[in-house]
């Protein structure tokens, strides 16, 4: 399996905070700046990208519209490729039957002879259709499943990159937007409404949906969602102390928590936990490990 391509945060080296693009006109906003896994710095337009997702959506629509429409035509002629030559062959083959005379008739042998070769041409004209609608099936399946990363990226990634429980000076959890995603992304689905519109959907571990608290009756939103799911989580305690170790001025700069060796042994734990799949021990792990990192940095 390909590993999962991560997006980070680029962080402004003087204010600590996240860096952003300096618009050259006066009409234009800033743009959080990201680094991919490539190391290339990258500025996302959230209006322009929520635009492209409508449009992704309209278009793929329209083009399920198109292959329905297809297999119908196709289930009229499931036995020909090559309308053309086949009206011909028919042709050719009513005009042989029909100047038969009564001697041909009688023979047995010639009639066998030609429902054989109807019979065997028939099989080659559906063998050829079968193997350009399986090809055209394929096709279209990778072309689905293309899209529907992209949209989820567009829908998902951005939106845990952004939010206030892991992104911002002053975020509510020691969880990096990456390993966020990876662990909650499971709660939210992109799917497809009556209308055919895109919808970010939120569910809870049980399947049941999450209902926004803000606005009775509805369902809520990514950010509302997201801290309705984070407070049911098991590791919210460990997350939030995480959160909390990391954001002050420093404090104990003699404590030896954050030298090599602790760093080192944490980082050998996590490596051990991941290999495990311990999940919830990966995290709190990874939460120490960010807390210490964060104390050395200010530290130095």
């Amino acid at each position: 399996m390909a590993e999962k391509e991560t997006w980070k945060i680029k962080i402004d080296e003087e204010s600590k905070l996240p860096a952003f693009t300096q618009p050259e006109k006066d009409d234009e906003l800033p743009k959080p700046i990201y680094i991919n896994s490539e190391g290339k710095e990258i500025a996302l337009d959230p209006v322009g990208m929520y635009d492209k997702i409508l449009e992704m959506g309209k278009n793929e629509k329209e083009l399920r519209g198109n292959t329905k429409r297809l297999e119908g035509k196709l289930e009229l002629f499931a036995d020909i490729e090559d309308l053309p030559t086949w009206k011909e062959e028919a042709i050719k083959a009513m005009e042989t039957v029909k100047n038969f005379n009564d001697k041909e008739w009688m023979d047995v042998k010639k009639v066998e002879a030609l429902k054989m070769d109807m019979k065997e041409a028939h099989s080659k004209q559906l063998a050829q259709v079968q193997e350009s609608f399986s090809l055209k099936e394929n096709d279209f399946s990778k072309t689905l499943s293309k899209k529907d990363k992209q949209i989820r990226g567009l829908m998902v990634s951005a939106k845990f990159a952004t939010h206030p429980l892991f992104s911002g000076p002053n975020k509510k959890s020691s969880l990096p937007a990456e390993i966020a995603e990876t662990y909650f992304g499971k709660h939210f689905k992109v799917e497809e409404n009556e209308n055919g519109e895109l919808n970010l959907m939120a569910y809870y571990s049980d399947g049941n949906p999450v209902y926004s608290h803000e606005r009775p009756g509805e369902l809520a939103d990514f950010r509302e969602a997201m801290y309705s799911i984070f407070e049911k989580s098991p590791f919210k305690d460990e997350l939030t102390k995480g959160a909390d170790a990391g954001s002050g001025s420093g404090g104990g700069g003699g404590d030896k928590e954050d030298n090599d060796d602790e760093l080192g042994n944490l980082r050998k734990q996590h490596a051990e936990a991941t290999a495990a799949k311990n999940v919830g021990l990966a995290i709190a792990l990874k939460n120490k490990i960010f807390a210490l990192e964060q104390k050395k940095k200010r530290a130095a």
